[in-house]
């Protein structure tokens, strides 16, 4: 049983990824990342200054 869980464990983390539109100058030019929705920011994938929006 408990490799279900894990197998869950890490279904979950996955669907917590999202790709976002992200910009690191204030929204002039925009790049696209794939952040983890389920940590805290500072592991996220996000630095310092982005901004960002969902995908439309």
């Amino acid at each position: 049983m408990a490799k279900k869980t894990q197998d869950s464990d890490t279904q979950e983390e996955t669907s917590r990824i999202v790709e976002l539109r992200v910009s690191s100058d204030g929204g002039n030019t925009w790049g696209r990342h794939k952040v983890n929705m389920g940590v805290d920011l500072e592991e996220s994938g996000l630095r310092v200054g982005e901004i960002f929006k969902w995908q439309d």
